[in-house]
């Protein structure tokens, strides 16, 4: 009998850690390619910029979460003086 859901057909054939594997390497692929076309969007960003950014975008569509945006800041500021 097919699987109805992918997940259910992953687990028939992936152990739990494989499972976790594949899902650290799926998000790790897809945070390259978002950084990708954030540098090809706004060529002038620090690295840090489009980190920060990458971030936000975890949150959508919720805002991201005040604390989280205050440290982001932070994060800025302080690269800023080190300059």
């Amino acid at each position: 009998m097919a699987s109805h859901y992918p997940g259910e057909l992953l687990q028939s054939f992936l152990s739990g850690e494989q499972c976790l594997l594949l899902a650290l390497e799926i998000s790790e692929f897809d945070r390259d390619v978002r950084k990708q076309k954030l540098r090809r969007e706004h060529p002038e960003w620090s690295e840090l910029a489009v980190v920060n950014e990458i971030i936000r975008q975890a949150f959508l569509p919720a805002p991201t979460p005040e604390w989280l945006e205050k440290r982001l800041q932070e994060r800025v500021d302080q690269q800023r003086t080190s300059d």
